[in-house]
């Protein structure tokens, strides 16, 4: 039977997030982090964290990609300054461009 930890060391969450983009099905990811996992001494996630921490962070690059673009079409002048107030809450609901 295979141990699982309770808590989860933040070399784990990091090697999740870094190895995330790489792998479309997250089993794959499991398994990656299981043998990272063996190779640093700690005990292994179970499949539910590493599931959770997997849809975390692409949660986490999908909100950086929507502000890192509201701040590009700030910049260019496409969207008014006052759109970046969207920021503070979810940038996924920024508001549409306005029509020239």
């Amino acid at each position: 039977m295979v141990r699982a930890a309770p808590v989860i060391d933040i070399r784990v969450v990091r090697f999740v997030r870094g190895f995330e983009p790489r792998a479309a099905v997250i089993a794959d990811v499991v398994r990656a982090t299981g043998g990272y996992c063996e190779r640093i001494g700690v005990t292994r996630p179970s499949y539910e964290q590493v599931r959770v921490l997997v849809h975390a962070a692409r949660e986490r690059r999908e909100r950086r990609r929507v502000a890192a673009k509201l701040l590009l079409e700030v910049d260019l002048r496409a969207r008014p300054p006052s759109d970046l107030l969207y920021l503070v809450d979810d940038p996924r609901r920024v508001p549409r461009p306005r029509r020239r």
